[in-house]
């Protein structure tokens, strides 16, 4: 039972911290640590996958509209918004075809050092409160600006570094608004994650999928769900200063478990 409850509280923290720009990794890698459970620590990358997958199916029915808006092609508007995903790719498909992504993988398979997941969340905190001393534009996303957001992307490979902080940072610093950064950023991590995880899925032991993660999956969808939406308000009209404030405690909190 405590194993369950350990695997409902990740779940939960995942479905909140992948909508806010806090790195969802960085606090599954902290909590591994902390409760030192050898189960979690078995499914390594395994549930690191399931619980992405989860969070991307919520994006996916809280973004369902604009999805299918973009997936019809109307007009040249959502032409032009496809390319910039698939631009944004760029980054990732190279990390992919030199095999740094099964690198990292085994990273998280084998833990990461908490002084490094602390030097993540240091940076990104930084990385927001840098953002805070811009003057938001309205400038649409292009071709620059999606390689650009791509490449942060990749970069927030790394626990701690947040994906949603990263990207939707990169896009304010180039001029876009705090709604348009935050649907970018939150529609080019589909491709990625669902991409990642079938190709996951299919090679790593299914046995390992047991009522732990299965719970866990659901628990974070409908997490998601609920936040996604909340999120999304929370960093369009909320200061950025505030996530880089509790980066930074969760950054002092990780050094602090590592070394004293």
């Amino acid at each position: 039972m405590n194993n369950l409850i350990d695997y409902i509280f990740l779940a939960i923290i995942q479905g909140v911290t992948e909508f806010l720009p806090v790195s969802s990794s960085g606090h599954i890698e902290f909590l591994k640590n902390v409760f030192d459970n050898s189960s979690i620590q078995e499914h390594g990358a395994f549930l690191t996958v399931i619980l992405h997958l989860a969070t991307a199916m919520s994006i996916i029915f809280i973004f369902r509209e604009k999805i299918k808006s973009l997936l019809s092609f109307k007009n040249e508007d959502s032409k032009n918004y496809i390319i910039n995903i698939l631009v944004s790719l760029i980054p990732i498909a190279i990390l992919v075809i030199f095999n740094v992504d099964q690198l990292i993988e085994k990273k998280y398979d084998n833990g990461w050092s908490l002084n490094l997941v602390s030097l993540m969340f240091f940076i990104t905190g930084f990385i927001l409160f840098i953002t805070e001393k811009i003057n938001i534009k309205t400038k649409k996303i292009t071709l620059f600006t999606a390689l650009l957001v791509g490449i942060a992307q990749s970069i927030a490979i790394l626990p701690g570094i947040s994906r949603s902080g990263a990207t939707i940072c990169c896009a304010l610093l180039l001029g876009a608004s705090k709604k348009e950064a935050s649907a970018f950023s939150f529609l080019i991590c589909l491709p990625v994650i669902l991409g990642k995880s079938a190709m996951d899925i299919l090679s790593l032991d299914l046995i390992n999928f047991d009522l732990n993660i299965l719970v866990s999956f659901l628990v974070t969808f409908f997490v998601g769900c609920l936040c996604c939406n909340w999120m999304i308000k929370i960093v369009d009209n909320s200061k950025l200063k505030y996530f880089g404030y509790y980066c930074l405690i969760i950054s002092l909190l990780a050094f602090s478990f590592e070394n004293f």
